[in-house]
Parts: structure tokens; C-alpha cells; sequence
């Protein structure tokens, strides 16, 4: 999905997809600008430290907050720890960004203050680069910022920084690229994590716009926080949200049953089968639409538009980025080549029973009016509310 070949998005679920994807967007880079305005004021009122003084307490500090999330991952490694701190915790990936954001302090040095001051951040990079579009998913981390690890390690690179430089950040102030996580049990606690800004006695700072299992139980009586515009999403949430679930059934959502939901015409959801490589069929690729729900192994999407080479352009949220190139992270665009998949696991179309837009509409068209919504709600101040990306679709 590139500016040369023009998307138009002709159903609701690409719609409603394509606007938590963007605010998100949006939300994060608008953080990160205030992060990094901050950081240079600050700097700009000390005169009593040097630059390379300053570097290496932030490499210091990197390495310290580093060992010690290890060490509180290994503690919750046990599998009964998931009932106690919850799926997006137990699954964190913020050791690995802080790895990250550390060898990219140690090859910048003094030039990382530098870097700051001309809003360039992690694989020097602007958060302006390809603002103009959706991430796409597995995007060149060396060229393009957007759709793969750059922007939550940046987010990482800057709150660190912040944090050395004992700049006050309010742990619901990191819209977008970061979002409090209490403990799943009510009352659960760990100790010996002081002054750590990542960790905390009741819960962690996660970093972000997708972490495994959303953010479903803040939907729980505890903490009852609702669902939220800015908060990180899963692949199965994500795709519930654009296909108008109930909040109740958005917790429970997730691939299982959407694949139980392909062989149930009477699933609660109203999905309906439309095809699927399954045992006994054969995938008929002239059936799909889009709009439809896209679902292979422990992953679905939304299809927003296909070819005649049998390849799906879908939304989606996604995360990989433990592998040494190619990663992705967060909301974006990502190209299925149907033919070239394996046969294990196979793929399921369902289809909700939401009509297509009244008028099909040009991506870029789309995104403007997003950007326009969202600027007239937020503009520089985004606020994490309970609430549905439709107000920002008219």
C-alpha cells in the first residue's frame, strides 16, 4: 500500500481500523515531540554538566533499568505469575527496547544531544518521516520510522533520557507510545524496584501501540478503566473494535474463536464463513471482499483491499521484533501473498454483517479527515479516554 497506488477504503471495517491505526499514530508522535521539548529545555537550563557527563549517565542509567526488568521478568516467568500480572506484562517486550535503545547510546555518544535538539531520533530518524500514511508493517527500520521498532524505542530512548534528567512524567502522560499496566490481581505487588521508572510496585509501563492481549481487562471491575482510544491493541481486539463487537465480547475475543466462530453460523458474533484452506476446502480467493476478517493461526486482520495476483493488503496490528531484521510493531498495512503461504495453518474468511460505506473514499481522503478529527479533539494534548475510534471517522 504505497502513494503511487492509490487505496481506496470501501467498508466500515477498514474505516474503523484505519482510524485507531492513525491516532495512535498520531497520539505517539505527539508525545514524543513533547518528550523531546521538554528534554531540550531542560538541558538549555543546565550549565553545570558536561555532555559527555550527561551521556554516560544516561548510558548508566539504561544498563541499570535494563538488568533490573530482567530481573523482574524472570519473575514472572512461572506460568501461575500470568494471574497475577496479566497477559501484556507477562509477555513485555521492554527489556529488548531498552537493549536497543542502549547500543544505539553507546554508538551516538556526545552526538545523541545533538540528535535531540534536531528532532532526530532512534536510527537517526524524524517521527515525520512517512507521517503522511500508515505504518507500513515491516518497513525498512534503516529508512523509514513508522511500522517497525523505531518508534517504541524511541519512545523508550526519550523517557529514559527524560527520567535521567528527573524531568516529572506522569505515567498516564505517555499517550500513545506508552500506557500503565496495573497488575491483573487486585492487591498484587512486588517490591525492590525503586527508583525505576518502567516498574513499578502495582504494575509497569509498557511501550508501544500493540501489546499481547490489548488492553481487554482494563474493561474488567478491576481497574475498570474501560476501552480506551490510545491504548495498545492486539491483532484479535483491534479487528473486534473494527467489526462493531460489544465491549463484553471484545474481552473475550481472540483467533480460537474466531476460527470456532467460522464453523458456528450461529456464533455470537455474527460472523458469517465465507472460505477457508481448511481440511475438506479449498481457499476460493474470488469470495473475499473487503472489509472481510482475514484469520491464520494466532493472527487476524482486516482485508482493506486485494489484487488479481491473490495477495491481500490488510490492517492490522502486529508485533516481531525479535527477529534481527524485518520487524514490525504496532498498527500499520501489511501484504498477504495468499499463493505463497504454507497449508499449515490454514486461512479463514469471515464476514460481519456491516454494510460498506455509503461512498468508497480515497485512503489519503480518509486519513485527512482523521488527522482533521483528531486535531480538533487533541490537537498537541491527547487525552486516554474510554471510548471508540468512531468519533474520529464523522
Amino acid at each position: 500500500m504505497s502513494k503511487n497506488n492509490p487505496i481506496y477504503i470501501t467498508s466500515i471495517p477498514a474505516a474503523h481500523m484505519s482510524a485507531q491505526i492513525r491516532t495512535k499514530q498520531l497520539a505517539t508522535k505527539s508525545t514524543q515531540e513533547k518528550l523531546n521539548t521538554a528534554i531540550i529545555k531542560k538541558l538549555q537550563e543546565m550549565q553545570d554538566i558536561s555532555g559527555e557527563a550527561l551521556t554516560k549517565q544516561i548510558a548508566e542509567n539504561l544498563s541499570g533499568w535494563l538488568e533490573l526488568v530482567k530481573g523482574v521478568n524472570v519473575l514472572f516467568s512461572p506460568k501461575e505469575e500470568l494471574e497475577n500480572v496479566g497477559y501484556p506484562i507477562k509477555f513485555n517486550k521492554t527489556a529488548l527496547q531498552l537493549e536497543m535503545a542502549l547500543k544505539w547510546v553507546a554508538q551516538r555518544d556526545l552526538d545523541i544531544i545533538n540528535d535531540l535538539e534536531n528532532s532526530v531520533l532512534y536510527n537517526s530518524l524524524s517521527n515525520v518521516n512517512g507521517i503522511d500514511q500508515l505504518p507500513a508493517l515491516q518497513a525498512p527500520s534503516d529508512s523509514a520510522f513508522w511500522g517497525n521498532e523505531n518508534p517504541s524505542v524511541s519512545s523508550v530512548l526519550l523517557y529514559s533520557i527524560a527520567s535521567t534528567l528527573e524531568i516529572s512524567i506522569k505515567p498516564d502522560g505517555l499517550m500513545g507510545a506508552a500506557t500503565f499496566y496495573p497488575f491483573f490481581k487486585q492487591g498484587y505487588t512486588i517490591n525492590g524496584i525503586e527508583n525505576n521508572p518502567f516498574v513499578f510496585e502495582n504494575g509497569a509501563i509498557l511501550f508501544g501501540d500493540y501489546q499481547f492481549g490489548g488492553h481487554r481487562y482494563f474493561s474488567n471491575e478491576y481497574p475498570n478503566l474501560g476501552q480506551r482510544l490510545f491504548s495498545p491493541e492486539d491483532c484479535s481486539s483491534a479487528v473486534g473494535k473494527a467489526n462493531h463487537l460489544t465491549e463484553r465480547q471484545i474481552v473475550g475475543i481472540n483467533t480460537g474463536a474466531l476460527r470456532a466462530a467460522y464453523t458456528d453460523p450461529t456464533n455470537e458474533y455474527g460472523y458469517r464463513a465465507i472460505t477457508s484452506s481448511s481440511s475438506g476446502e479449498q481457499l476460493n480467493y474470488e469470495l473475499i471482499e473487503p472489509g472481510d476478517t482475514y484469520v491464520r493461526g494466532g493472527h487476524t486482520a482486516i482485508v482493506a483491499e486485494k489484487d488479481n495476483l491473490g495477495n491481500i493488503h490488510s490492517l492490522e496490528f502486529n508485533r516481531d521484533i525479535d527477529v534481527a531484521v524485518s520487524k514490525r510493531l504496532g498498527g500499520g498495512t501489511y501484504l498477504h501473498s495468499l499463493p505463497d503461504l504454507p497449508v499449515e495453518p490454514p486461512v479463514y474468511i469471515l464476514r460481519s454483517g456491516i454494510p460498506l460505506l455509503k461512498e468508497t473514499c480515497l485512503l489519503t481522503d480518509l486519513l485527512g479527515r482523521i488527522d482533521e478529527a483528531y486535531n480538533k479533539f487533541y490537537q498537541d494534548n491527547p487525552v486516554d479516554i474510554a471510548g471508540d475510534c468512531d468519533i474520529f471517522l464523522g
